[in-house]
């Protein structure tokens, strides 16, 4: 997708941290959205999947990248609220 080098290690990183902490409560939540069911959000909004990204992989992420979607203004799966979004990016 043309990311530098640096980015994509970051990126790859992330995906390795999360296939290795997360995967099995990512599976079962696509398996419950595969049959129609959601699955059970916490008082953040966050599935299991989402809320063991948050844990075990996005401080390294942003560590490594400098920032995430939340930091840099962009929307992502996370439903934010508008105040938790940067509008100022240097």
């Amino acid at each position: 997708v043309g990311f530098s080098p640096n980015c994509n290690f970051c990126w790859i990183e992330n995906i390795v941290c999360d296939r290795k902490n997360c995967l099995l409560k990512c599976m079962a939540e696509k398996s419950l959205a595969l049959v129609g069911l959601k699955g059970k959000e916490n008082k953040n909004g966050l599935t299991p999947c989402l809320q063991c990204d948050e844990d075990f992989c996005g401080p390294a992420f942003k560590a490594c990248a400098g920032a995430n979607r939340r930091r840099c203004g962009i929307k992502s799966d996370i439903d934010r609220p508008f105040e938790e979004l940067c509008t100022i990016v240097d």
